[in-house]
């Protein structure tokens, strides 16, 4: 989460929806300070301030987490190393874990070991009255046209979609996330563990069907 309180605003950022852009034009263009990574409940005296998130095609942040976590073979970082709490690195190991922890009540708003990647967008949504949603998939156009809040705007970067740079850890990831969701009982359990998100975001359409 950063804010800005001579302008008046706070923005939240869910993680896996693109927020790295965001932060980085608020704080370089737009004076925001960070008052913590990915911290969810606003503080009383910002309570008024214009209040903003970006949400994502549950599918496709679902698979930039997996990737992220899971396939690059030289990073240990995010999630405190999925892979070896999930016992395997593979979209079915990463999902059954991620159910099975959901079930024990083990992924929570106060989580110290990566769990606030595992954390729905409805949980972030369900907390805040945001003032405007903007979505990953049309970021550009809804920072420039929806944020009534700044005397003019900078495109914003391009939107990082956990691209892998060096030979040794191979190409970046394709940007369609079914070219990975293959399995029908993978696409089943992201349905489950995200029915949430697709109840609270009606603009991204459940998928029962492999395309």
């Amino acid at each position: 989460m950063i804010y800005n309180k001579e302008l008046g605003y706070v923005f939240v950022a869910i993680p896996k929806t693109g927020t790295r852009s965001m932060y980085k034009i608020l704080m370089e263009k737009y004076g925001a300070i960070e008052y913590a990574d990915h911290w969810h409940i606003i503080p009383e005296e910002m309570k008024d301030f214009y209040k903003f998130t970006i949400v994502r095609n549950p599918y496709d942040r679902f698979v930039s987490l997996w990737w992220s976590t899971s396939q690059r073979p030289l990073y240990e970082g995010a999630g405190g190393n999925f892979r070896k709490m999930a016992g395997g690195n593979d979209m079915k190991s990463i999902l059954s874990w991620m159910i099975k922890s959901k079930k024990d009540n083990k992924i929570n708003k106060e989580s110290i070991f990566g769990h606030q990647l595992l954390l729905t967008q409805s949980t972030y949504l369900n907390e805040t009255n945001f003032d405007v949603i903007l979505e990953t998939e049309t970021l550009n156009e809804d920072f420039s046209t929806r944020v009534k809040l700044f005397d003019f705007y900078d495109c914003l970067d391009d939107i990082n979609s956990t691209k892998i740079t060096n030979k040794v850890n191979g190409p970046a990831r394709v940007k369609n996330p079914f070219y990975y969701i293959r399995d029908k009982e993978a696409l089943d359990m992201i349905n489950y563990y995200y029915a949430e998100d697709f109840n609270s975001l009606p603009q991204y359409d459940k998928v029962e069907v492999i395309p």
